[in-house]
Protein backbone atom coordinates (compact mmCIF):
# COMPACT_ATOMS: atom_id res chain seq x y z
CA UNK A 1 0.00 0.00 0.00
CA UNK A 2 1.02 3.70 -0.72
CA UNK A 3 1.13 6.26 1.74
CA UNK A 4 -1.53 7.70 -0.44
CA UNK A 5 -3.78 4.55 0.07
CA UNK A 6 -3.10 4.67 3.59
CA UNK A 7 -4.35 8.28 4.77
CA UNK A 8 -6.99 7.43 2.51
CA UNK A 9 -7.84 4.80 4.27
CA UNK A 10 -7.28 6.04 7.80
CA UNK A 11 -9.46 8.62 6.77
CA UNK A 12 -12.33 6.54 5.90
CA UNK A 13 -12.13 4.50 8.75
CA UNK A 14 -12.43 7.82 10.53
CA UNK A 15 -14.92 8.62 9.22
CA UNK A 16 -16.67 5.24 9.77
CA UNK A 17 -16.75 5.78 13.09
CA UNK A 18 -17.43 9.42 13.26
CA UNK A 19 -21.13 8.55 10.80
CA UNK A 20 -22.19 5.81 12.58
CA UNK A 21 -21.68 7.03 16.22
CA UNK A 22 -23.79 10.65 14.71
CA UNK A 23 -26.73 8.37 13.44
CA UNK A 24 -26.59 7.09 16.80
CA UNK A 25 -27.22 10.27 18.61
CA UNK A 26 -29.20 11.17 16.35
CA UNK A 27 -31.97 8.74 16.98
CA UNK A 28 -31.32 9.50 20.99
CA UNK A 29 -28.94 10.38 23.73
CA UNK A 30 -26.21 8.01 23.89
CA UNK A 31 -23.21 8.77 26.67
CA UNK A 32 -20.81 6.02 24.49
CA UNK A 33 -22.05 7.17 21.28
CA UNK A 34 -20.80 10.55 22.37
CA UNK A 35 -17.70 9.35 23.32
CA UNK A 36 -16.92 7.59 20.32
CA UNK A 37 -17.93 10.28 17.90
CA UNK A 38 -15.26 12.06 20.10
CA UNK A 39 -12.66 9.55 19.45
CA UNK A 40 -13.66 9.46 15.88
CA UNK A 41 -12.81 13.30 15.72
CA UNK A 42 -9.35 13.17 17.89
CA UNK A 43 -8.52 10.16 15.46
CA UNK A 44 -8.82 12.28 12.27
CA UNK A 45 -7.24 15.42 13.66
CA UNK A 46 -4.03 13.19 14.51
CA UNK A 47 -4.13 11.59 11.11
CA UNK A 48 -4.59 14.66 9.43
CA UNK A 49 -1.55 16.15 11.55
CA UNK A 50 0.55 13.17 10.94
CA UNK A 51 0.11 12.65 7.62
CA UNK A 52 -0.30 16.53 6.48
CA UNK A 53 3.63 16.98 8.07
CA UNK A 54 4.73 13.66 6.34
CA UNK A 55 3.14 14.71 3.08
CA UNK A 56 4.65 18.29 3.58
CA UNK A 57 0.93 19.22 2.66
CA UNK A 58 0.05 22.55 5.19
CA UNK A 59 -3.02 23.12 3.79
CA UNK A 60 -4.72 19.67 5.76
CA UNK A 61 -4.92 22.00 8.81
CA UNK A 62 -7.90 23.66 7.62
CA UNK A 63 -9.66 20.58 7.87
CA UNK A 64 -8.17 19.52 10.75
CA UNK A 65 -8.46 22.90 12.40
CA UNK A 66 -12.51 22.42 11.70
CA UNK A 67 -12.06 19.16 13.35
CA UNK A 68 -11.41 20.51 16.85
CA UNK A 69 -13.82 22.99 16.93
CA UNK A 70 -16.62 20.30 16.25
CA UNK A 71 -14.81 18.50 18.92
CA UNK A 72 -14.52 21.75 21.36
CA UNK A 73 -18.80 21.81 20.72
CA UNK A 74 -19.12 18.13 22.13
CA UNK A 75 -16.22 18.74 24.99
CA UNK A 76 -18.70 19.95 27.38
CA UNK A 77 -21.34 17.44 27.24
CA UNK A 78 -18.70 14.59 27.47
CA UNK A 79 -17.47 16.35 30.39
CA UNK A 80 -20.24 16.28 32.57
CA UNK A 81 -21.42 12.44 32.00
CA UNK A 82 -17.80 12.17 33.17
CA UNK A 83 -18.72 14.25 36.32
CA UNK A 84 -21.85 12.91 37.27
CA UNK A 85 -21.70 9.01 36.14
CA UNK A 86 -18.38 8.40 36.95
CA UNK A 87 -16.54 10.81 39.36
CA UNK A 88 -19.54 12.46 41.55
CA UNK A 89 -20.79 9.11 42.82
CA UNK A 90 -17.81 7.68 44.90
CA UNK A 91 -17.60 10.78 47.41
CA UNK A 92 -21.27 11.20 47.44
CA UNK A 93 -21.24 7.64 48.95
CA UNK A 94 -18.48 8.52 50.98
CA UNK A 95 -20.54 11.12 52.98
CA UNK A 96 -23.98 9.61 52.87
CA UNK A 97 -25.09 9.62 56.04
CA UNK A 98 -22.85 12.42 57.78
CA UNK A 99 -24.99 15.64 56.72
CA UNK A 100 -23.46 15.96 53.34
CA UNK A 101 -26.48 14.42 51.30
CA UNK A 102 -28.30 17.82 50.76
CA UNK A 103 -24.66 19.83 49.18
CA UNK A 104 -24.41 16.49 47.08
CA UNK A 105 -28.16 16.64 45.95
CA UNK A 106 -27.55 20.23 45.28
CA UNK A 107 -24.07 20.08 43.16
CA UNK A 108 -26.30 16.71 41.36
CA UNK A 109 -28.73 19.08 40.36
CA UNK A 110 -26.18 21.89 39.08
CA UNK A 111 -24.13 19.24 37.13
CA UNK A 112 -27.58 17.82 35.77
CA UNK A 113 -29.43 21.31 34.47
CA UNK A 114 -25.25 21.72 32.87
CA UNK A 115 -25.49 19.09 31.31
CA UNK A 116 -28.99 19.11 29.62
CA UNK A 117 -27.96 22.48 28.25
CA UNK A 118 -24.66 20.91 27.02
CA UNK A 119 -26.15 18.35 25.15
CA UNK A 120 -28.39 20.60 23.44
CA UNK A 121 -25.32 21.62 21.87
CA UNK A 122 -24.69 18.31 21.05
CA UNK A 123 -28.08 17.59 19.47
CA UNK A 124 -27.37 21.57 17.43
CA UNK A 125 -24.36 20.59 16.49
CA UNK A 126 -24.76 17.17 14.62
CA UNK A 127 -27.74 18.45 12.84
CA UNK A 128 -26.17 21.85 11.71
CA UNK A 129 -24.66 22.43 8.39
CA UNK A 130 -20.95 22.26 9.46
CA UNK A 131 -21.18 19.30 10.73
CA UNK A 132 -22.80 17.62 7.72
CA UNK A 133 -20.18 19.80 4.86
CA UNK A 134 -17.17 18.30 7.24
CA UNK A 135 -18.00 15.10 6.78
CA UNK A 136 -18.85 15.52 3.37
CA UNK A 137 -14.88 17.18 2.57
CA UNK A 138 -13.35 14.12 4.96
CA UNK A 139 -15.15 11.71 2.23
CA UNK A 140 -14.60 13.72 -1.07
CA UNK A 141 -10.29 13.98 0.53
CA UNK A 142 -10.83 10.34 1.25
CA UNK A 143 -12.15 9.38 -2.44
CA UNK A 144 -9.95 11.69 -4.08
CA UNK A 145 -7.07 10.49 -5.94
CA UNK A 146 -5.23 13.80 -5.30
CA UNK A 147 -0.84 12.35 -4.91
CA UNK A 148 0.04 13.71 -1.65
CA UNK A 149 3.18 11.63 -0.68
CA UNK A 150 6.86 12.89 -2.01
CA UNK A 151 8.29 9.41 -0.59
CA UNK A 152 6.38 6.50 -2.15
CA UNK A 153 7.18 3.96 0.35
CA UNK A 154 4.85 3.42 3.65
CA UNK A 155 6.93 1.85 5.82
CA UNK A 156 10.40 4.21 6.18
CA UNK A 157 7.20 6.91 6.74
CA UNK A 158 5.14 5.17 9.09
CA UNK A 159 8.40 5.04 11.01
CA UNK A 160 9.38 8.70 11.10
CA UNK A 161 5.90 9.78 12.01
CA UNK A 162 5.86 7.76 14.83
CA UNK A 163 9.39 8.76 16.18
CA UNK A 164 8.33 12.09 15.90
CA UNK A 165 4.86 11.32 18.15
CA UNK A 166 7.08 9.37 20.44
CA UNK A 167 9.83 12.34 20.72
CA UNK A 168 6.59 14.82 21.11
CA UNK A 169 5.68 12.30 24.25
CA UNK A 170 9.23 12.29 25.72
CA UNK A 171 9.19 15.78 25.81
CA UNK A 172 6.14 16.12 27.47
CA UNK A 173 6.89 13.35 30.02
CA UNK A 174 9.88 15.58 30.95
CA UNK A 175 7.95 18.71 31.18
CA UNK A 176 5.56 16.55 33.15
CA UNK A 177 8.29 15.94 36.05
CA UNK A 178 6.78 18.56 37.41
CA UNK A 179 3.95 17.28 38.79
CA UNK A 180 1.82 20.17 37.96
CA UNK A 181 -1.33 19.05 36.36
CA UNK A 182 -1.33 21.03 33.04
CA UNK A 183 2.08 19.38 32.10
CA UNK A 184 -0.16 15.87 33.23
CA UNK A 185 -2.49 16.56 30.71
CA UNK A 186 -0.38 17.43 28.08
CA UNK A 187 1.84 14.15 28.33
CA UNK A 188 -1.31 12.30 28.42
CA UNK A 189 -2.82 14.05 25.07
CA UNK A 190 1.18 13.03 23.26
CA UNK A 191 0.73 9.41 24.54
CA UNK A 192 -3.23 9.21 23.18
CA UNK A 193 -1.60 11.02 19.77
CA UNK A 194 1.07 8.49 19.96
CA UNK A 195 -1.48 5.54 20.60
CA UNK A 196 -3.21 6.57 17.67
CA UNK A 197 -0.35 6.78 15.61
CA UNK A 198 0.95 3.14 16.13
CA UNK A 199 -3.02 2.05 15.80
CA UNK A 200 -2.87 3.28 12.07
CA UNK A 201 0.31 2.18 11.62
CA UNK A 202 0.04 -1.31 13.54
CA UNK A 203 -0.24 -4.16 10.37
CA UNK A 204 3.15 -3.39 9.43
CA UNK A 205 4.67 -4.31 12.40
CA UNK A 206 4.53 -7.57 14.27
CA UNK A 207 1.03 -8.11 15.98
CA UNK A 208 2.92 -9.13 19.14
CA UNK A 209 5.10 -6.37 19.27
CA UNK A 210 2.51 -4.00 18.63
CA UNK A 211 -0.15 -5.69 20.96
CA UNK A 212 2.89 -5.02 23.85
CA UNK A 213 3.83 -1.37 22.91
CA UNK A 214 -0.17 -0.22 22.55
CA UNK A 215 -0.93 -2.23 26.41
CA UNK A 216 1.66 0.23 27.68
CA UNK A 217 0.73 3.26 26.25
CA UNK A 218 -2.54 2.55 27.46
CA UNK A 219 -1.91 1.81 31.19
CA UNK A 220 0.31 5.50 31.02
CA UNK A 221 -2.93 6.87 29.48
CA UNK A 222 -5.80 5.59 32.51
CA UNK A 223 -2.89 6.34 35.58
CA UNK A 224 -2.45 10.06 34.16
CA UNK A 225 -6.38 10.30 33.44
CA UNK A 226 -6.86 9.07 37.25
Amino acid sequence: MSPDDAFRVTLSDCLAQMTANAGVLRAGRSVEGLHQLRVGLRRLEVALKSFGEAFEQPWLEELRGRAKVLASRLGPARDLDVFLEELLAAPARAFSGQGETEMFAGLRGHAEEARETAWKQVSACIAGSDFTIFLDDVAALAQSRLPLAHDHRLKPMAARMLARQAARARKRGRAARSHEEGDLHRLRIALKKLRYTAEFFAPLYKKKKVKRYLSHIRKLQDSLGG
